[in-house]
C-alpha cells in the first residue's frame, strides 16, 4: 500500500479515536473493537509507524518501530527524538521535525547512524496532524526501511561500472545495437579500428559495414536459426573504404519476459593474425620445399623409433621408397653390433638438446653404409620427436682412412729426412771448421814459413832478373793467401793458429775452463793464450773487454 495512503488512513482513525470518548457506550465498543484491529494492522506493517505529539515527543510506536530500536515502546513513549534516535541522527533531520511541527508535509531520504538498530537508509513522510482549531498538533510518521534496496542499488551501480570498465577498455570493438540493427552504443576500440568518430557512428546502421551481401545474408540467417553467433569471419569496411579481417561474435539482450532489448556485437580484428597464419602456411610449404629438395636425408621419429617423416633424399640414399621407409623403424635399417649402443645413440639428445654422431644403415639391396646424423631433440605438447639429418659418409670416410694412413707414412719419411739432415749438418759444420782450420794454417804457414825468407832473398845480392821473380813470387804468395785473409781482420795475422782458435772461442763467450776442456790442456794455459792476444791486438793496460773487442773487429 502507498506510503501516502498509509498515512491518511492512520490520520483519518486518530482523529476518529479523539471523538470516542463523547459518543454512546455502544458505539464506544465498536470502535474500541476497531481500534484494536487498527492497532493490529499498524503493528504488522513492515515500516515505523509513530506519532510525534509537540515538541518532539513519541506519543505513539508501532511493534516495527520498537524492534528497530532494540527496545520496548514503554521506554520509547514520552522520550524526545533525540534520545531515542541519538544526537548526531537527530540533527540530520531536526529540520524535517520542525517543519512537520510547523504544519508541513515532509518527505525525506537519508541513511541514519541510529543510536539503537544500527545504520539504516530510510524513506520518511511527516503528516501534521492539524486539531479542530486548525493548529498543528503533532505529526505522524511513517519511516519505511530501504537499506536492502539501497545495497541492491549500489550493486547494481558497481555491476554497470565494472560492465562500462571492460567495455571501454576491450581491445575488442564492441557495439551495442537495437533490434532495427541501429548502433545505440560503441566503445573506443570499435572506434579506433573503423576510424569513425562517435558522433558519426552512432544511430549509423551496422549493416553498412559489410563489404559482402553474401556474407550478411549468412550471418544474418545464423542468428535467426541459433539466436547468437560466435566468430563469424567476415571482412568489414572502414571509415576509409577499406577492408579489416575480423571475427564477429553477437549475442541477444532480452528483459525478464524474453523481449528482445538489444544485440551485443563484439568485433575483433585478427587481420595481422590471418596474416601471421598465411606467413606460417607459406613457411611450412618453403620448408617441406626444402627438405624435400635437400641433399642430406631427413626423417622425424618419435621416442618408439617409429620413422614418422622421410624426405626424398633419405629415399635415395637407401633405396627404399617414401612409403617403406614411413612404414619401418630406425631399427629396421640401423645396424651395429652391440644394440644397446645402437640403441642409446639414438636416445641419447634426450639428455641435450642435439647431437652429431655416426652410424651404419643398411640399404634396400643389401649395402652396408656409414651415415653421420645431426639429431635435434623436440618436447612437444603430445609427444617428444627427433629432428634427424643425415648422409653418406662412405666415401669420405675410405678417404680419410686413406688419408690418415698417407699421414702416418709422410710422418715416417720425415722423421728419416730429420735424422738425415741432422747428420749433413754435422758434416758441413765438421766441413767449415775443417776449411776454416786449413785456411789459418795456409795464411800462418806462408807468413812464417814462406814469407821471412822471400825477404832473406830480397836482402841478398840477386841481379836484377832474380829480384823480379822474387817481387812476382811474393805478389803471386799475396795473391793465394788474400781469400783467406779477407776473412779475417788483418790484424789477426800476428796471432798464432792456436791463439786464433781461442780467440774464435772468446767471440763465442766461451770461458777459460771451457776453452781449457776443448783443447784438453789447463785454464791458466788458455789465460796465458788470451793475455798474449791482448798484447798482439793492443789492448794490454786497457780496459776493454776482449769479447767485445773482437766482434767488433766482425
Amino acid at each position: 500500500m502507498p506510503a501516502k495512503q498509509t498515512t491518511e488512513r492512520l490520520e483519518k482513525r486518530i482523529k476518529q479515536l479523539a471523538k470516542e470518548e463523547s459518543m454512546p457506550k455502544e458505539v464506544g465498543d465498536d470502535l474500541r473493537i476497531s481500534e484494536r484491529t487498527t492497532r493490529l494492522i499498524i503493528d504488522n506493517v513492515p515500516a515505523l509507524v509513530s506519532y510525534i505529539g509537540k515538541g518532539g515527543y513519541y506519543r505513539f510506536v508501532n511493534k516495527t518501530g520498537a524492534e528497530w530500536f532494540g527496545i520496548t515502546r514503554n521506554k520509547i513513549i514520552g522520550k524526545h527524538l533525540r534520545d531515542i534516535l541519538g544526537k548526531t541522527p537527530y540533527e540530520m533531520i531536526k529540520q524535517y521535525v520542525r517543519a512537520a511541527l510547523s504544519g508541513q508535509r515532509v518527505r525525506y531520504e537519508t541513511a541514519l547512524p541510529l543510536k539503537h538498530g544500527g545504520a539504516r537508509w530510510v524513506i520518511a513522510d511527516l503528516v501534521p496532524y492539524i486539531d479542530d482549531q486548525g493548529k498543528p498538533n503533532g505529526y505522524f510518521g511513517l519511516v519505511t526501511d530501504i537499506t536492502e534496496r539501497k545495497i541492491a542499488e549500489e550493486l547494481l551501480l558497481e555491476s554497470e561500472r565494472k560492465f562500462r570498465a571492460l567495455f571501454e577498455n576491450s581491445r575488442n570493438g564492441i557495439f551495442i545495437i537495437d533490434k532495427d540493427g541501429k548502433i545505440l552504443d560503441v566503445n573506443q576500440a570499435a572506434l579506433d579500428l573503423f576510424q569513425f568518430s562517435r558522433e558519426d557512428i552512432l544511430g549509423m546502421n551496422f549493416n553498412k559495414f559489410y563489404i559482402d551481401p553474401e556474407k550478411r545474408k549468412i550471418f544474418q540467417k545464423q542468428m535467426v536459426e541459433k539466436g547468437f553467433v560466435k566468430d563469424f569471419y567476415n571482412k568489414l569496411r572502414k571509415k576509409d573504404g577499406t577492408g579489416v579481417d575480423c571475427l564477429v561474435t553477437v549475442t541477444e539482450r532480452r528483459s525478464a519476459d524474453g523481449t528482445l532489448l538489444s544485440y551485443q556485437c563484439i568485433v575483433r580484428d585478427v587481420t595481422e593474425q590471418r596474416k601471421a597464419v598465411n606467413d606460417l602456411k607459406e613457411q611450412i610449404l618453403r620448408n617441406n620445399l626444402f627438405l624435400q629438395n635437400a641433399t642430406d636425408g631427413f626423417f622425424i621419429i618419435d621416442t618408439k623409433r617409429k620413422i614418422l617423416e622421410a624426405n626424398q633424399a633419405a629415399s635415395l640414399i637407401l633405396g627404399y621408397s617414401t612409403e617403406e621407409l614411413l612404414n619401418s623403424s630406425i631399427d629396421d635399417i640401423e645396424v651395429l653390433d652391440d644394440s644397446q649402443h645402437a640403441r642409446s645413440s639414438f636416445t641419447r639428445p634426450m639428455k641435450k638438446k642435439a647431437e652429431r654422431f655416426e652410424s651404419f644403415l643398411k640399404r634396400k639391396d643389401g649395402q652396408i653404409i656409414c651415415v653421420e646424423f645431426s639429431n635435434s631433440f623436440i618436447k612437444m605438447e603430445k609427444t617428444d620427436l627427433f629432428y634427424s639429418f643425415f648422409y653418406d659418409i662412405t666415401e669420405k670416410k675410405r678417404a680419410r682412412e686413406t688419408l690418415l694412413k698417407r699421414e702416418e707414412e709422410l710422418k715416417t719419411k720425415t722423421c728419416n729426412l730429420e735424422e738425415v739432415n741432422t747428420a749433413l749438418r754435422v758434416l758441413l759444420k765438421k766441413r767449415d771448421e775443417d776449411k776454416i782450420e786449413l785456411e789459418e794454417e795456409v795464411i800462418f804457414n806462408t807468413k812464417e814459413m814462406v814469407l821471412p825468407y822471400v825477404i832473406k832473398l830480397k836482402e841478398s845480392r840477386l841481379d836484377t832478373t832474380q829480384t823480379l821473380y822474387l817481387e812476382i813470387i811474393e805478389s803471386h804468395l799475396h795473391d793465394i793467401i788474400s781469400p783467406f785473409a779477407s776473412k779475417l781482420s788483418s790484424k789477426y795475422f800476428g796471432l798464432t793458429p792456436m791463439e786464433i782458435r781461442i780467440a774464435n772461442l772468446v767471440k763465442q763467450a766461451r770461458t777459460n775452463k771451457e776453452i781449457a776442456e776443448l783443447f784438453q790442456c789447463s785454464p791458466r794455459t788458455i789465460a796465458f793464450h788470451r793475455d798474449n792476444i791482448r798484447k798482439k791486438l793492443g789492448l794490454k793496460n786497457q780496459k776493454m773487454n776482449l769479447e767485445v773487442f773482437l766482434l767488433s773487429m766482425q
